[in-house]
């Protein structure tokens, strides 16, 4: 009986996963087939459907993949001192993530099927997401003020990684290199003063006792 080498599997659904990645980032998930993705690996389409059943199950790997690795980096964050260093540290972990061909190409792919199959994406991403959210709120539980829940530091947190998000994948993409407004650092530490400022906890009025 073949006794299947785990080295050799792991390179070749690599393989297969890099060349999906390429192929969905430049024809569009929905335009691309599987007969492409295999042409791409240099594999016979056999081969790729013996990994994956289908061009979703590669979506899904991918995505997969694709938020393993940071949520990989974030668990291995050292604690922060405050506030404003660790809004730094996801700030600068987000930007290195995407800023790597490969990741702002999983992006790509997202954009596309986002806009024709919102679904398939929340599919994706319904599994992988809540874990980073965890970690990042981990991360910052300790330099909030005593008392605060998760969801108000989760509050908090989203408009900065969407701020983030933005500067990415519309401003750099819209604006060029030449007429980007600040580069990602500079950027960067002006949303950490920002964010580094924390809202104030609204007051309750007491009741007149009269």
């Amino acid at each position: 009986m073949r006794t299947l080498n785990p080295l050799a599997h792991a390179r070749s659904r690599a393989k297969i996963l890099d060349a999906a990645r390429q192929v969905f980032a430049g024809q569009g998930y929905h335009a691309a087939s599987m007969n492409d993705v295999a042409r791409k690996a240099g594999l016979a389409k056999a081969a790729v459907y013996h990994y994956f059943p289908g061009k979703h199950a590669l979506l899904d790997a991918l995505h997969q993949d694709l938020w393993a690795e940071a949520a990989a980096r974030l668990a291995a964050a050292p604690r922060p001192r405050s506030l404003r260093q660790g809004l730094r540290y996801i700030g600068g972990e987000y930007l290195a993530h995407f800023q790597e061909k490969r990741n702002s190409e999983m992006m790509r792919i997202a954009f596309n099927v986002s806009v024709v199959e919102p679904e398939l994406l929340r599919l994706s991403s319904g599994t992988i997401m809540p874990r980073l959210e965890d970690l990042m709120v981990g991360l910052l539980l300790p330099v909030f003020p005593k008392g605060s829940s998760p969801k108000r530091i989760l509050l908090h947190l989203m408009p900065f990684i969407g701020a983030l998000f933005h500067y990415l994948f519309v401003v750099q993409q819209t604006c060029g290199p030449d007429r980007v407004p600040a580069t990602a650092e500079e950027y960067l530490d002006r949303l950490v003063e920002i964010f580094s400022a924390l809202p104030k906890e609204k007051k309750t009025r007491s009741k007149d006792p009269s």
